[in-house]
Protein backbone atom coordinates (compact mmCIF):
# COMPACT_ATOMS: atom_id res chain seq x y z
CA UNK A 1 0.00 0.00 0.00
CA UNK A 2 2.40 2.69 -1.42
CA UNK A 3 -0.40 5.06 -2.03
CA UNK A 4 -0.35 7.98 1.17
CA UNK A 5 -4.17 9.01 0.46
CA UNK A 6 -5.39 5.13 0.40
CA UNK A 7 -2.97 4.79 3.38
CA UNK A 8 -5.29 7.31 5.21
CA UNK A 9 -8.66 6.47 4.00
CA UNK A 10 -7.40 3.14 5.90
CA UNK A 11 -6.06 4.12 8.87
CA UNK A 12 -9.38 6.37 9.78
CA UNK A 13 -11.70 3.77 9.24
CA UNK A 14 -8.98 0.89 10.89
CA UNK A 15 -9.55 -1.23 7.89
CA UNK A 16 -6.65 -3.16 7.09
CA UNK A 17 -8.90 -6.03 6.16
CA UNK A 18 -10.34 -4.25 3.31
CA UNK A 19 -6.63 -4.11 1.56
CA UNK A 20 -8.15 -6.47 -1.39
CA UNK A 21 -11.44 -4.50 -1.66
CA UNK A 22 -12.41 -3.49 -5.48
CA UNK A 23 -13.41 -0.03 -3.95
CA UNK A 24 -9.91 1.10 -3.02
CA UNK A 25 -8.03 -1.05 -5.45
CA UNK A 26 -6.02 1.08 -7.74
CA UNK A 27 -4.77 -1.49 -9.94
CA UNK A 28 -6.50 -1.81 -13.13
CA UNK A 29 -8.16 -4.47 -13.93
CA UNK A 30 -9.40 -6.23 -17.40
CA UNK A 31 -12.57 -6.14 -19.03
CA UNK A 32 -15.25 -9.05 -18.38
CA UNK A 33 -16.22 -9.18 -21.50
CA UNK A 34 -14.96 -12.57 -23.21
CA UNK A 35 -11.93 -12.03 -25.39
CA UNK A 36 -11.50 -8.67 -24.62
CA UNK A 37 -8.17 -6.87 -22.81
CA UNK A 38 -9.21 -3.76 -22.15
CA UNK A 39 -9.23 -1.74 -19.10
CA UNK A 40 -12.76 -2.55 -17.27
CA UNK A 41 -13.46 0.79 -15.48
CA UNK A 42 -17.16 0.50 -16.07
CA UNK A 43 -19.53 -1.07 -13.32
CA UNK A 44 -22.60 -3.16 -14.76
CA UNK A 45 -25.36 -5.18 -12.29
CA UNK A 46 -24.84 -8.79 -12.98
CA UNK A 47 -29.01 -9.46 -11.95
CA UNK A 48 -32.09 -7.95 -10.86
CA UNK A 49 -31.39 -10.13 -7.46
CA UNK A 50 -27.72 -8.93 -7.42
CA UNK A 51 -27.17 -5.33 -8.25
CA UNK A 52 -24.61 -4.47 -5.92
CA UNK A 53 -22.27 -7.89 -8.08
CA UNK A 54 -21.26 -6.35 -10.60
CA UNK A 55 -19.64 -7.08 -13.95
CA UNK A 56 -16.62 -4.29 -15.07
CA UNK A 57 -16.66 -3.90 -18.84
CA UNK A 58 -14.45 -1.42 -21.26
CA UNK A 59 -16.55 1.79 -22.71
CA UNK A 60 -17.83 -0.10 -25.49
CA UNK A 61 -18.86 -3.67 -23.87
CA UNK A 62 -20.79 -1.29 -21.38
CA UNK A 63 -22.43 0.25 -23.40
CA UNK A 64 -23.63 -2.79 -25.27
CA UNK A 65 -24.25 -4.46 -22.08
CA UNK A 66 -26.67 -2.11 -20.94
CA UNK A 67 -28.62 -1.62 -24.19
CA UNK A 68 -29.45 -5.56 -23.79
CA UNK A 69 -29.96 -5.76 -20.45
CA UNK A 70 -33.20 -5.41 -19.11
CA UNK A 71 -34.11 -5.13 -15.33
CA UNK A 72 -37.86 -6.15 -15.68
CA UNK A 73 -36.98 -9.02 -17.86
CA UNK A 74 -38.85 -12.41 -16.66
CA UNK A 75 -41.20 -10.25 -14.61
CA UNK A 76 -45.29 -10.09 -15.72
CA UNK A 77 -47.31 -6.94 -15.88
CA UNK A 78 -48.31 -7.16 -12.04
CA UNK A 79 -44.91 -7.93 -11.03
CA UNK A 80 -43.96 -4.99 -12.80
CA UNK A 81 -46.20 -2.56 -11.49
CA UNK A 82 -45.70 -3.58 -7.57
CA UNK A 83 -41.98 -3.42 -8.24
CA UNK A 84 -43.01 0.24 -9.87
CA UNK A 85 -45.14 1.15 -6.62
CA UNK A 86 -42.39 -0.34 -4.60
CA UNK A 87 -39.86 2.17 -6.36
CA UNK A 88 -42.43 5.43 -5.63
CA UNK A 89 -41.71 4.72 -1.59
CA UNK A 90 -37.90 3.89 -1.88
CA UNK A 91 -38.63 -0.08 -1.30
CA UNK A 92 -39.34 0.78 2.16
CA UNK A 93 -42.16 0.00 4.43
CA UNK A 94 -44.78 2.74 5.07
CA UNK A 95 -47.90 3.30 7.53
CA UNK A 96 -50.48 6.04 7.94
CA UNK A 97 -49.92 9.52 9.53
CA UNK A 98 -51.24 10.16 12.82
CA UNK A 99 -53.71 8.11 13.55
CA UNK A 100 -55.52 8.20 16.42
CA UNK A 101 -54.65 10.66 19.56
CA UNK A 102 -50.83 10.70 19.74
CA UNK A 103 -51.42 12.72 22.67
CA UNK A 104 -52.69 10.03 25.21
CA UNK A 105 -49.82 7.18 24.89
CA UNK A 106 -50.83 3.64 24.41
CA UNK A 107 -54.21 3.59 26.31
CA UNK A 108 -55.06 6.53 24.05
CA UNK A 109 -54.32 5.08 21.02
CA UNK A 110 -55.76 1.97 22.33
CA UNK A 111 -58.86 4.08 22.82
CA UNK A 112 -59.07 5.46 19.04
CA UNK A 113 -58.64 2.39 18.06
CA UNK A 114 -62.06 0.88 19.41
CA UNK A 115 -63.81 3.85 18.45
CA UNK A 116 -62.18 3.85 14.88
CA UNK A 117 -63.73 0.62 14.65
CA UNK A 118 -67.02 1.41 16.20
CA UNK A 119 -67.73 3.90 13.63
CA UNK A 120 -70.57 4.04 10.99
CA UNK A 121 -69.43 2.09 7.68
CA UNK A 122 -68.47 4.12 4.85
CA UNK A 123 -67.94 7.34 6.73
CA UNK A 124 -64.33 8.69 6.98
CA UNK A 125 -62.47 9.91 10.10
CA UNK A 126 -63.42 13.91 10.38
CA UNK A 127 -60.86 16.00 8.77
CA UNK A 128 -59.05 19.32 9.97
CA UNK A 129 -61.19 21.28 7.31
CA UNK A 130 -64.23 19.46 9.14
CA UNK A 131 -63.52 20.41 12.46
CA UNK A 132 -63.15 23.82 11.43
CA UNK A 133 -66.16 24.18 9.90
CA UNK A 134 -68.46 22.76 12.69
CA UNK A 135 -66.88 25.12 14.99
CA UNK A 136 -67.94 28.00 12.97
CA UNK A 137 -71.35 26.88 12.94
CA UNK A 138 -71.10 25.99 16.76
CA UNK A 139 -71.90 22.59 16.05
CA UNK A 140 -70.80 19.15 17.99
CA UNK A 141 -69.36 16.64 16.49
CA UNK A 142 -71.08 13.75 16.01
CA UNK A 143 -73.63 15.76 14.05
CA UNK A 144 -77.07 15.01 11.80
CA UNK A 145 -78.47 16.39 8.59
CA UNK A 146 -81.06 17.95 10.09
CA UNK A 147 -78.72 19.30 13.38
CA UNK A 148 -76.70 20.58 10.85
CA UNK A 149 -79.45 22.32 8.65
CA UNK A 150 -81.00 23.51 11.93
CA UNK A 151 -77.58 25.08 13.19
CA UNK A 152 -77.07 26.48 9.64
CA UNK A 153 -80.51 28.58 9.16
CA UNK A 154 -80.35 29.98 12.44
CA UNK A 155 -77.03 31.14 12.25
CA UNK A 156 -77.32 31.89 8.35
CA UNK A 157 -80.48 34.15 9.53
CA UNK A 158 -78.38 36.12 12.31
CA UNK A 159 -75.45 37.17 9.68
CA UNK A 160 -77.40 37.45 6.68
CA UNK A 161 -76.45 41.06 5.21
CA UNK A 162 -80.09 41.96 4.28
CA UNK A 163 -81.00 42.05 8.29
CA UNK A 164 -77.47 43.65 8.85
CA UNK A 165 -77.12 46.39 6.58
CA UNK A 166 -74.55 48.78 8.91
CA UNK A 167 -72.66 45.71 9.42
CA UNK A 168 -69.86 45.39 6.50
CA UNK A 169 -68.71 41.81 7.49
CA UNK A 170 -71.91 40.46 7.49
CA UNK A 171 -71.72 38.85 3.61
CA UNK A 172 -68.31 37.75 4.65
CA UNK A 173 -69.30 35.63 8.03
CA UNK A 174 -72.41 34.80 5.51
CA UNK A 175 -70.48 33.54 2.99
CA UNK A 176 -68.18 31.95 5.81
CA UNK A 177 -71.17 30.06 7.43
CA UNK A 178 -72.19 28.86 3.99
CA UNK A 179 -68.84 27.19 3.16
CA UNK A 180 -69.04 25.38 6.57
CA UNK A 181 -72.37 24.23 6.41
CA UNK A 182 -71.18 22.59 2.34
CA UNK A 183 -68.35 21.83 3.58
CA UNK A 184 -69.92 18.99 6.75
CA UNK A 185 -72.98 18.50 4.45
CA UNK A 186 -70.89 16.64 1.55
CA UNK A 187 -69.78 13.68 3.83
CA UNK A 188 -73.24 13.33 4.52
CA UNK A 189 -75.04 13.06 1.16
CA UNK A 190 -72.41 10.64 -0.02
Amino acid sequence: MDDPLKRFAFDAVGAEDLAGDTAFDTDTRECDWVGCADEGAHPAPKSRERLRDRYWFCKLHAREYNRAWNYYAGMSTDQIEQERKRDTIWQRPTWPFAQGDISGGAAANAHSRAARSQKKPGREPISAAECHAASTLGLSIPYTVSSLKACYRSRAKAAHPDLNPDDPNAEERFKELREAYMTLLRPLST
